[in-house]
């Protein structure tokens, strides 16, 4: 994969979702990863939903928080042995977040999209419903779903 687009919600998916972008891109000269975290807006001001906390902070601020996360990141990344020479670009829209994790896929010819999923099933997937299910219905190129692996060897989905 030349250019990856990775949806960035900071939690522990958004951070795996970002590794396996990392490690599709991997060691290809000339890649890039271009990493999307969209906001919600409050008029001048964008709101970033954190694990933990949310911050209302400036379109400038937020820029430069994506960006000060997603560097970090990378660092420890390839700290731990992890490849990748392209580049990182971080990137923070407002809107719906599969509107902007698409458009923004089109806008860089993106080859693929990745997104973490929290895997919800029920009722809690039919209100909070799925960033990465619309992404994977608008998108114009593959997406990878990113998920922590959560059967056991062996297991079977009949047994769900």
């Amino acid at each position: 994969m030349s250019v990856v687009v990775v949806g960035m919600d900071f939690s522990e998916l958004g951070q795996h979702a970002l590794n396996e972008a990392l490690a599709l891109a991997g060691r290809r000269a000339g890649a890039h990863v271009h990493a999307v975290h969209v906001a919600s807006g409050l008029g001048p001001m964008l709101r970033i939903d954190l694990p933990d906390d949310v911050r209302t902070v400036t379109a400038t601020d937020a820029e430069a928080f994506v960006k000060s996360v997603v560097g970090k990141h990378v660092a420890d990344w390839r700290a731990g042995g992890g490849e990748f020479a392209g580049e990182v670009e971080t990137h923070v829209r407002v809107g719906a977040p599969s509107d902007e994790i698409v458009k923004l896929a089109a806008e860089v010819g993106a080859d693929m999209i990745v997104v973490g999923t929290h895997g919800r099933k029920g009722v809690t997937r039919l209100i909070l419903g799925s960033v990465a299910e619309a992404v994977v219905r608008k998108a114009g190129c593959p997406v990878l779903v990113a998920r922590h692996k959560q059967h056991a060897p062996g297991e079977s989905p009949e047994s769900e």
